[in-house]
């Protein structure tokens, strides 16, 4: 079992003060929140989050001082951490020793109450547009969302490792389109560094779908570089309605790995009928890892809706005169071991 750092070790001990300064007789989740704030690994991951630490507190602390009036006893004995305190704190232990590592951190904590979707501590995190995804681009590869505060020792060296094996080995990189003009910047450095393709969210943000213009620049770049894009069964998005595919293995339902294609092909298909790949004909975009026998379907679902439901296209018509099964085979591909 991985042990705790000697910052978490201080901080779990600051969450239970802070809540017996307040005579709280639990300690929740949100009095964990408060410690994290002064953990020097977890503030580290909500700066690179562009959390802003100072609000964030403010928030927090509000919230304890006028929301937890019931929690409020003439006891003198100590705070006991409640149920959900427990649960992330075993969460971020599992995740650390599945990953064979052997030390807990605060920022394997914060990563752990975004688990706690209906709690007040989870809820402060995503009023800061912070995301489970962009705590774990930072803790895992030095990929920083506030620009200019990634990790440059943490970066990834894929196409180093590749080097010495051109035909052999090929790197690809992981890439986040929240920032589509970002994107394309990154996409272009990439490229330079040798790798070969690029993954991208599955599930874009759920305000921001693939159909949108605001990607225009990012396929253009992709399709002039002549560099491929991946969206990877293991790369849905928090905050997609029903998406219940997660990397967290605790996390994942039977109705979530039973259709984990839908997302790929929603994606694909509002990019086809929004004429993504009339405007951009050299891109390439494959699917991976989402197995291969929904294709025939849905590429027949997409021909019948274009040729006998047409009001549904909004519109839309092919500028190349192609049927929309047309285009999977010049503009897609499907990968699957």
């Amino acid at each position: 079992m991985p042990i705790f750092s000697r910052a978490l070790e201080k901080t779990l001990r600051r969450a239970l003060s802070l809540a017996n300064e307040r005579r709280h007789e639990y300690a929740t989740l949100e009095h964990l929140l408060l410690a994290l704030i002064d953990d020097v690994d977890a503030a580290a991951v909500l700066r690179a989050c562009g959390v802003d630490l100072d609000s964030l507190r403010k928030t927090v602390v509000q919230y304890l001082d006028t929301e937890l009036e019931n929690l409020v006893v003439d006891s003198q004995e100590e705070a006991k951490a409640t149920n959900g305190f427990q649960r992330v704190v075993q969460r971020a232990a599992f995740h650390v020793q599945s990953s064979g590592r052997e030390e807990v951190t605060g920022a394997n904590v914060l990563v752990a109450i975004f688990a706690e979707r209906e709690t007040h501590a989870a809820y402060f995190l995503q009023e800061q547009d912070m995301t489970r995804y962009d705590a774990v681009n930072y803790i895992s590869h030095g990929i920083a969302k506030r620009p200019g505060a990634s990790d440059p020792s943490r970066l990834p060296r894929g196409a180093d490792f590749c080097k010495p094996h051109p035909r052999r080995l090929k790197g690809i990189a992981m890439l986040n389109t929240d920032d589509p003009d970002l994107a394309a910047k990154e996409l272009e450095r990439v490229a330079k560094m040798g790798l070969v393709g690029s993954f991208i969210p599955v599930s874009p943000q759920p305000d921001k779908p693939y159909s949108s213009p605001i990607y225009d620049r990012f396929w253009a770049v992709a399709q002039e570089l002549k560099h491929p894009l991946l969206m990877h069964i293991g790369t849905p998005r928090n905050g997609v309605p029903a998406n219940e595919f997660t990397m967290d293995l605790t996390e994942l339902t039977g109705a979530g790995r039973s259709t984990t294609d839908y997302w790929v092909r929603y994606s694909l298909g509002s990019m086809l009928f929004a004429g993504v790949f009339d405007k951009f004909p050299g891109l390439r975009i494959g699917s991976v890892e989402h197995e291969a026998s929904w294709i025939p379907h849905w590429l027949k679902q997409m021909d019948f809706t274009y040729v006998e439901r047409p009001v549904f296209t909004k519109g839309w018509k092919s500028s190349q005169g192609f049927m929309p099964s047309d285009y999977w085979r010049q503009n897609m591909f499907v990968e699957f071991m």
